[in-house]
């Protein structure tokens, strides 16, 4: 259970990077009389990390050890490609994975909707800048997306992407949650769908529920070269957001987590 303060959001970023599943926001202050009005949220919360596949935090996979066709595959050559990532439960460490394995000159926005709320977004931004070699930043409204950042949205913000000739331009407003989620998977891959000159490649990670499913749906409708790719059951937290990726028959490869990163770095070129 964490404070909305800058020092309890950091210290449970870090928890979460040490293999806390979840956690859960005090209502108010330090005190916190009035706990018993998320005493739902708490029991929710404990019983979807009991369906936890918390082997996969106790060790750090090498890339390795997995292999794929996607590796031997010709990579996209594109003037405006983007990444768009969904994460959920276990999310913090398999985007610490994938982020740190990226190299500086990545050609690519990266766009990430993380499942958290408000206060937190920014301190696993600032973690993940201080450990990656790209430049990782909490996203903000009108900023223009440059090659080589990932933007996370915030929490209690939707995030989506517009386009102006080349540019791809973000977006951070309040909206109403999609599905109880907000920021929600859904809302940014739909954004991207409705881009007219860029070639997505899409990433469902670890997560509880099927956010980013009827995004990807879209997005393989307006774009059709589309890359999906989704975290292998074996490698997630809870399988729930790949899972139902894979159901809607537009997945592209299923890739183990150390495999991710590798991946897009293989897949993105821009044209010469």
């Amino acid at each position: 259970m964490s404070s909305l303060t800058k020092e309890g959001a950091d210290k449970t970023v870090e928890a979460m990077e040490y293999g806390a599943v979840d956690f859960i926001t005090k209502p108010s202050g330090s005190i916190s009389l009035d706990i018993h009005t998320i005493e739902s949220v708490i029991q929710s919360t404990v019983a979807e990390a009991a369906q936890a596949n918390i082997s996969v935090l106790s060790k750090q996979e090498s890339s390795q050890n997995h292999h794929s066709s996607i590796m031997s595959a010709k990579p996209i050559q594109s003037d405006t490609p983007i990444v768009t990532i969904g994460a959920s439960t276990g999310g913090p460490r398999a985007l610490q994975q994938v982020l740190t394995s990226l190299p500086k000159s990545f050609p690519a926005p990266i766009t990430i909707v993380q499942h958290m709320p408000p206060g937190f977004t920014k301190s696993l931004a600032d973690r993940l800048n201080k450990l990656s070699s790209i430049h990782v930043k909490e996203a903000e409204n009108g900023e223009k997306l440059e090659k080589g950042t990932a933007y996370i949205a915030p929490g209690g913000r939707q995030m989506e992407i517009s386009q102006n000739g080349v540019e791809l331009i973000c977006h951070v407003t309040k909206k109403e949650p999609i599905n109880g989620h907000e920021p929600s998977v859904d809302v940014l891959f739909r954004s991207v769908a409705q881009l007219k000159k860029c070639h997505p490649i899409s990433v469902i990670l670890t997560g509880m529920g099927s956010d980013g499913a009827s995004g990807l749906l879209d997005l393989k409708k307006h774009h059709p070269r589309t890359i999906a790719m989704s975290q292998s059951e074996q490698s997630c937290v809870v399988y729930g957001m790949p899972q139902a990726a894979e159901k809607t028959g537009f997945i592209d490869y299923v890739l183990h987590l150390p495999e991710i990163g590798e991946a897009l770095s293989q897949k993105i070129q821009t044209k010469r």
